[in-house]
């Protein structure tokens, strides 16, 4: 996606943060690279997606209440909506989540991947049986990072 196409541009303390908003919903939250120049939001609801997740980066129990519109397959939108009732400060593993959904871990882990807004639907608090597990598609440093940095704001690592 370009640059010029998100609604809002931030900084947060994990990193550029890109907001995709329509008249009515979110439609995606981007983790953007360093250089991307930071925008002020285009309209009202961009700026109340910002405000809720400067909110949530002063409280880690903050509760979004943003309208999001996630395109998606039915079982994605089924694994998005299961990890929308995991709790600040609580973590479930793939295999937990696949057990609830009468699924298996890989898939969860799939529809995990194509979140479109991550942090407020929270694939974050899925972890691996062995460790964090990844983040974003991202096995390497620098997506689990920004993993590992939100479960220790919400105190659990």
């Amino acid at each position: 996606m370009n640059q010029q196409d998100y609604s809002a541009i931030i900084r947060s303390p994990i990193g550029k943060l890109g907001i995709l908003v329509n008249k009515h919903c979110l439609l995606r939250l981007d983790f953007l690279p360093e250089q991307a120049r930071v925008r002020q939001p285009r309209n009202e609801l961009a700026a109340e997606v910002v405000s809720q997740l400067q909110q949530y980066f002063e409280d880690p129990q903050f509760a979004f209440s943003i309208a999001c519109d996630m395109e998606g397959t039915a079982y994605q939108r089924k694994v998005w909506n299961r990890l929308q009732a995991i709790r600040s400060g609580r973590c479930m593993t793939y295999s937990d989540v696949a057990e609830k959904l009468h699924s298996g871990a890989r898939a969860v882990g799939g529809a995990c991947r194509s979140n479109p807004v991550p942090i407020i639907v929270p694939c974050h608090r899925v972890i691996s049986k062995s460790g964090v597990g990844g983040y974003d598609g991202d096995w390497g440093a620098g997506k689990v990072n920004i993993k590992k940095w939100l479960l220790n704001h919400e105190g659990v690592i």
